[in-house]
């Protein structure tokens, strides 16, 4: 059970919508509900060998089984497409771009977009936290984030990484971590699988082995990134960052 004034009730939404049109192996909904300003959802555990040690002890036909269910699972969820940016019960977004990192909570809120015009909101979100001086930098970035367009938009976990794949005794992987999820552009899904700290160093070739690589959205990947990174730097300094952070999150 997950409960605190944190928990989105978008989360529910993924799991009923993953039960229901999809076969992906996931904890079973049982209720979701506000009680006193605090949002609940109650959900089956599932049991299970962590994603790392399962896969050091597997071999490789066992790794091919486990990638094509990966695959799998990435493209019955890329079927489902959306009319809107946000989460499923058509809440704000929440990815660390808006919330100025991993776990921050924000006072603004940055959608639902009724299209890719979200780009605008992550600017937005960027500029909100921004009291650098060396602003020729960022507003190049603001711009190649505004560029990002014509895009899909496809139901997305939005936080694939090991730590959300346990695999059971039968060797179905199960995915958890459903709090990031809904309906975003095409290329979200593996910006941010790829994004997450890795667990090895071999984790990105992983990534492309079941989520399908789309080579131009490494584009939309190394703009991500650097805005992520630059908003990192912004929580880190207090809304200042280095001169020589901002060049190097703007042209590496």
């Amino acid at each position: 059970m997950g409960f605190s004034h944190g928990v989105r009730l978008a989360e529910a939404e993924a799991l009923h919508l993953a039960s229901k049109r999809t076969t992906i192996a996931a904890p079973k909904l049982l209720s979701a509900y506000i009680l006193d300003g605090t949002r609940y959802i109650i959900m089956s555990y599932e049991y299970g060998t962590p994603f790392e040690q399962y896969w050091d002890n597997a071999s490789e036909t066992e790794h091919q089984r486990i990638l094509a269910q990966l695959t799998d699972y990435v493209q019955q969820m890329r079927a489902i497409e959306g009319n809107f940016i946000g989460g499923l019960d058509y809440s704000p977004c929440r990815d660390g771009v808006f919330e100025g990192g991993y776990g921050g909570h924000t006072k603004y809120s940055y959608g639902p977009y009724e299209s890719e015009s979200f780009n605008e909101g992550m600017v937005q979100a960027f500029e909100n936290d921004l009291q650098s001086n060396f602003w020729a930098s960022e507003y190049i970035l603001q711009q190649i984030v505004r560029g990002l367009k014509g895009h899909k938009i496809v139901f997305t976990h939005g936080d694939l990484h090991e730590g959300n794949m346990p695999v059971r005794s039968d060797s179905t992987v199960v995915l958890l971590g459903w709090g990031l999820s809904g309906v975003w552009p095409e290329y979200w899904e593996s910006y941010r699988a790829i994004f997450n700290p890795p667990w090895r160093t071999s984790w990105d070739r992983m990534v492309e082995r079941f989520i399908p690589p789309y080579y131009p959205y490494y584009v939309e990947y190394d703009v991500m990134k650097k805005m992520f990174g630059t908003i990192w730097y912004l929580k880190a300094f207090g809304g200042h960052i280095p001169a020589y952070n901002v060049f190097w999150q703007t042209h590496s």
